[in-house]
């Protein structure tokens, strides 16, 4: 988890955090978490004239009880976390003179047991499958 300096903040957040995946190649950002105060919808109130103010009647008399909400943007994609999730997984193990490439998925990924083997009788195919 890295929290963004001052200076990599985007005009309309007020804080934000990576989650980040150590790549072979370095450190990358697998999600990001924003706290873009009531920008948003500070920004549709003044362009509609709509109220998106909140009421809440839980509050005592006296206390604030309107109020425009903030927004907490969680921005992931699949791509780089299943790339994360193989890379992970990726083994080489000695076989013989040669070397092997293995899948270790995690447990809570792949919860059962499976193998992918080549089922072509080409022989020309078989080492691209394998």
């Amino acid at each position: 988890l890295r929290k963004h300096g001052d200076d990599e903040l985007a005009h309309y957040a007020k804080d934000c955090y990576d989650i980040e995946y150590r790549f072979p190649w370095g450190w990358a950002e697998l999600e990001g978490i924003a706290d873009r105060t009531d920008y948003d919808l500070r920004q549709h109130l003044e362009s509609s004239g709509e109220d998106l103010t909140y009421f809440d009647d839980t509050v005592e008399e006296g206390g604030e009880q309107r109020y425009l909400p903030y927004v907490i943007e969680p921005s992931g994609g699949v791509d780089r976390a299943t790339l994360a999730f193989w890379l992970d997984a990726y083994d080489e193990e000695p076989d013989g003179d040669a070397v092997r490439v293995v899948s270790h998925l995690h447990r809570d990924l792949a919860p059962v047991t499976v193998a992918a083997l080549p089922l072509s009788r080409n022989e020309k195919l078989t080492p691209t499958a394998r």
